[in-house]
């Protein structure tokens, strides 16, 4: 069963529930099946002006990187508040910019999911590896005490959680996704 397949079961299971309201956010304008939406639907974000665009990013990376470089990185989002959002997250990690102006032309094509960059970081994909081993996951608290050879290993913690490839259980342990 793929995620949509599965999300879309779990959202039927929910709808059924009294007294339960959901605010579902989703990255396209295609809703889940198996659920009545009420109406009138809500319009799709809006794209940030370039100005607001470079308050966002900032706003998360901080102001400390060269604005030409950010310029260039910020034409790839579209302003798209998400988007943004990634970038501003991944743009400490050397190379973002050299590799995302190679990957661009096929992630706008959809030839390839953007996640792929993401994994074509060595510790990221390293991260992804290590969590994929224990079938229970692995608390936050055991990675940092682990030493692994991974820069910035909390920053890749969050980004593969950003990107749904990693998730955190009930019990706070983190787990590649699927596993």
């Amino acid at each position: 069963m793929d995620s949509c397949e599965g999300i879309e079961k779990l959202l039927s299971l929910l709808k059924d529930m009294p007294h339960l309201a959901l605010v579902i956010t989703l990255r396209g304008e295609e809703r889940p099946a198996q659920v009545r939406w009420t109406r009138p639907f809500l319009a799709p974000l809006k794209l940030l002006t370039l100005e607001d665009a470079c308050h966002t990013f900032f706003d998360i990376a901080e102001d400390i990187h060269d604005s030409n470089e950010v310029d260039r990185l910020l034409s790839f989002t579209d302003n798209m508040p998400l988007a943004i959002d990634l970038m501003a997250h991944l743009v400490d990690y050397e190379g973002v910019l050299s590799r995302w102006e190679v990957l661009w032309p096929e992630i706008k094509s959809g030839a390839i999911n953007p996640t792929v960059w993401i994994t074509s970081s060595p510790d990221a994909q390293d991260l992804l590896n290590l969590l994929a081993i224990p079938p229970d996951g692995i608390l936050e608290l055991e990675l940092l005490q682990s030493k692994l050879p991974i820069e910035n290993l909390l920053g890749w913690k969050a980004t593969l959680l950003r990107a749904s490839l990693a998730t955190i259980d009930v019990r706070g342990r983190l787990k590649k996704r699927g596993t």
